[in-house]
């Protein structure tokens, strides 16, 4: 089993917090944070995980059943 430790589960809060941010932005950052609200909106429910050994961040595939 693969250990992992959890960032940020995806809400609609963190996409609309991200997309505020991305309509104050410009140029390249704008366009790089609207492709993540995109991303984000399409896996709210699930998690951002980081590997303990690792400092890359990566998408969890596990949906929480609240």
């Amino acid at each position: 089993m693969k250990k992992v430790r959890i960032k940020h589960k995806i809400t609609s809060d963190l996409v609309l917090d991200l997309y505020e941010k991305a309509q104050k932005a410009e140029g390249e950052k704008k366009k790089e944070l609207l492709k993540q609200v995109v991303f984000f909106s399409q896996n709210i429910g699930s998690y951002l995980a980081q590997s303990p050994s690792d400092s890359k961040t990566s998408l969890s595939s596990s949906q929480s059943s609240e």
